[in-house]
């Protein structure tokens, strides 16, 4: 079968003589095997004149035994059915002597997967002095292994029906080669070889054969699996199991047999079979056979506890598992409580992470860090902070294991309690200025600026500066127009408002205090600076920042500051018959201390 011996493209020589009765011509014929497949080979016949004649026109008369039937030929014509009749073609049918011509054809197997066949030739060709060349035959013990793989090979059945066989010559496919009609070779690598056969008889005669040998790596027997709760309930659990493959080698199947102490019964898996009753064999699905590697393939399923109250009972893996790794240790979870996050130097402060924990019931270790050098490693804490500045506290939790950080917890210390006045800054994103305005006598608006900045110093002066491009009206082509027409933006970017305030009175105030004042401030915008009057009220908080929000709105006239022209555009382009040139103007600002940036 070929699936066995594979013949060579040259597969026999075959050397016929008939003289013709009715020509009185005689030739020496050589058939060959071109190409050989499943079902079917294509061959050629050439025809030498040995005689001292001339040859005009030649038929050759073929016939196969095993059910071989021709297809098709070239550089002849043929008729018949077995036997067939090849005629020469009209430019080959003369053949001086010494001179050969060559015709071909293609045939059917009577039986596929057979060897070629060699036909019966006669007509031109001389019978009497038949010669066939050699049949080299390839017989070994197996055909696919793993690696080392040892392969016995035998061409004691090649055959040579006019010689004995005198030469054995074998070439592996992996670069080696070999010689007798009995040898064996190992191949270490994996791969397809393609063997060939060449069998040399008494006549010099040689005829190949081939048969193709497939080494792979070896597979591994077991891997690493790992046994995963994904979630639970009162009467059950849903499980998944983890095949790592570990070895140098490609797993193409895996079987995983699992086992429970007690009656935990399984209910269904996926991405996997399973079969069985505690112990239940559970094997891999079509898509998930293999296993490179260094990866892995997950199955799950869900069961059903043999306690509905009790915990989920870990089961025992083997068959494809080489042994069960424990669960991933789980990091401990860090959690920080604290008495208070600020207030004025020297400041206490009482630190707890007993709330922290370790899932998996491992001890755990607590190390603190203080932000100004110091540091503890018990689960409570208490630490002072004596200098003032801004500080971030860190607790670091170890199960032996792993480690996890809590959030940092920032602590802000003030110098307030030394009466020393302090920067402020202003902080803008929880700070807010608007004014309303009125059309149509009765419609009220309110708007803002979203780009407000500021400062409180030591020395007692504080600035605002709004910036008139951030006007918020909630619509944008009144904005731009307000930009435009009202404000002049592209002159006037900017509103400044100045003060001067004690700043040694704003020190003195205890946190959670107010201190009710009536300033008087200078606003500068459009090119123009008019003093405005203003009730505020300013609170410590107790991070030490000051909150000033105005008691009364303060009123702004337009025509103070030449933006009653701009009203009259607006009014124009809006379509209405009245907007107010006076607006009352809110706010609240908070200002954070910056001790902590000296």
């Amino acid at each position: 079968m070929l699936g066995s011996k594979k013949p060579s493209g040259i597969r026999c020589l075959l050397l016929m003589g008939i003289v013709s009765s009715s020509s009185g011509w005689a030739a020496q014929c050589e058939f060959n095997v071109e190409n050989e497949w499943n079902s079917g080979f294509t061959s050629s016949v050439k025809i030498t004149n040995d005689g001292e004649q001339t040859i005009t026109g030649w038929q050759v008369g073929l016939a196969y035994s095993q059910g071989s039937t021709v297809t098709g030929a070239w550089n002849s014509s043929f008729t018949g059915s077995n036997p067939y009749t090849f005629t020469n073609a009209s430019y080959n049918q003369t053949i001086n002597p010494g001179s050969s011509v060559t015709f071909g054809f293609n045939s059917q197997k009577g039986t596929p997967g057979v060897n070629a066949e060699s036909p019966i030739l006669s007509g031109v060709c001389d019978t009497d002095s038949v010669v066939m060349a050699p049949e080299a035959v390839i017989e070994q013990d197996v055909v696919e292994g793993q690696i080392p793989l040892t392969v016995t090979f035998n061409g004691a059945s090649s055959v040579s029906q006019n010689s004995e066989i005198s030469q054995w010559h074998w070439n592996f496919g992996d670069g080696q080669s070999g010689s007798g009609a009995e040898t064996s070779h190992t191949y270490e690598s994996a791969g397809s070889y393609q063997v060939q056969l060449t069998v040399v008889d008494d006549n010099g005669e040689s005829s190949p054969a081939s048969v193709t040998i497939v080494a792979t790596e070896p597979e591994p027997e077991n891997g690493m699996c790992e046994f995963f709760v994904e979630h639970e309930w009162n009467s059950g659990f849903t499980g998944k199991v983890r095949i790592t493959n570990q070895s140098p080698n490609t797993a193409n199947s895996w079987t995983v047999i699992m086992a429970f102490s007690d009656n935990t019964m399984v209910t269904g898996t996926w991405n996997s079979a399973y079969t069985g009753n505690n112990p239940y064999t559970i094997s891999n699905a079509s898509y998930n056979s293999t296993i490179s590697p260094g990866n892995f393939v997950e199955f799950g399923f869900n069961a059903q506890k043999d306690n509905n109250q009790g915990d989920v009972t870990i089961p025992s893996l083997s068959g494809f598992c080489d042994g069960v790794a424990p669960p991933p240790n789980t990091p401990p979870v860090a959690i920080v409580s604290v008495s208070e996050t600020s207030g004025n130097a020297p400041l206490t402060v009482n630190f707890s992470g007993s709330d922290s924990s370790d899932a998996d019931n491992d001890p755990i270790t607590f190390n603190w860090t203080f932000g100004d050098g110091g540091t503890a490693t018990t689960s409570e804490a208490t630490h002072i902070f004596t200098e003032p500045g801004d500080y971030q506290v860190q607790l670091t939790v170890s199960d032996g294991n792993s480690e996890s950080l809590a959030e940092v917890i920032d602590i802000r210390v003030f110098d307030t309690m030394t009466g020393e006045p302090q920067d402020y800054q202003l902080d803008s994103a929880n700070s807010a200025l608007w004014f309303v305005s009125t059309k149509k006598l009765h419609t009220l608006e309110s708007h803002t600026f979203t780009e407000i900045a500021g400062e409180l110093t030591t020395q007692g002066d504080a600035s605002l500066r709004i910036s008139l491009d951030s006007v918020d009206t909630g619509i944008a082509t009144r904005d731009q127009r307000m930009r435009e027409h009202l404000f002049d933006t592209a002159t006037f970017s900017e509103t400044e408002v100045l003060l001067s305030f004690d700043a040694e009175q704003i020190s003195a105030m205890a946190v959670g205090t107010s201190e009710f004042l009536t300033v008087e401030a200078l606003l500068n915008m459009h090119g123009l600076s008019v003093a405005v009057s203003a009730s505020l009220r300013v609170s410590k908080l107790n991070s030490g920042s000051l909150l000033v929000v105005n008691t009364q709105p303060i009123i702004i006239n337009a025509t103070d500051f030449n933006l009653d022209a701009g009203i009259e555009t607006l009014k124009e382009l809006a379509g209405l018959a009245s907007i107010s040139y006076a607006v009352p103007v809110n706010f609240h600002l908070l200002f954070q201390p910056q001790a902590a940036q000296e």
